[in-house]
């Protein structure tokens, strides 16, 4: 069975990921999590998202569930080791 997740972006943080993408001088790993939160706005399976960007379903959840918590800064925020 596919798993939807809705993701709900408005429209401030969606214009804030599509620059976040658009940045060629961004790290990597932003502008795929912004691109994951973005595709999952789209009402797209998991697996779908994950094809789309290239990362796995368990990266996707994360991102998707990071994002819900904490929004845009929180994609945007690297945890430090300890």
């Amino acid at each position: 069975m596919s798993q939807i997740v809705c993701v709900i972006v408005n429209s401030e943080d969606a214009a804030r990921l599509a620059s976040v993408v658009a940045d060629r001088n961004g790290s990597l790993k932003h502008i795929q999590r912004a691109r994951i939160v973005l595709a999952s706005s789209e009402r797209l399976t998991v697996l779908e998202v994950a094809r789309r960007t290239g990362a796995s379903r368990p990266a996707v959840w994360r991102w998707q569930a990071r994002y819900a918590a904490e929004g845009v800064e929180g994609l945007l925020r690297d945890k430090t080791r300890p």
